[in-house]
């Protein structure tokens, strides 16, 4: 399997200040913690929102092994409904690797 060209996980959120949410990576052997995004808002309406975009950001590490994981499975199926979730996985694993056009 290549290496990654994201930084590695995991990744994890944490609640930074009352609106928003760090997600960052603190494997680098060195002790340094890596800022990786933010997400944040004000508006009181939104801040579970906030709190759960963040949580889905610091998956994205296991949720894209999971998929290749899968796609490495399904593969070996191939009836119509794993040839879509196949294509699908496909699909997702290229646009979270920035190879999708």
């Amino acid at each position: 399997m290549r290496e990654p060209k994201h930084t590695p996980g995991p990744w994890e959120a944490i609640k930074h200040t009352r609106h928003s949410w760090e997600i960052s990576f603190n494997g680098t052997g060195m002790g340094v913690v890596v800022h990786l995004a933010r997400t944040n808002d004000d508006c009181k309406d939104y801040q579970e929102r906030t709190a759960s975009d963040a949580r889905l950001i610091a998956a994205a590490p296991e949720m894209l092994e999971a998929l290749k994981c899968l796609k490495d499975c399904i593969y070996e199926t191939w009836g119509s409904d794993a040839y879509l979730a196949l294509k699908a996985a496909r699909e997702a694993i290229s646009k979270a690797e920035g190879e999708s056009k």
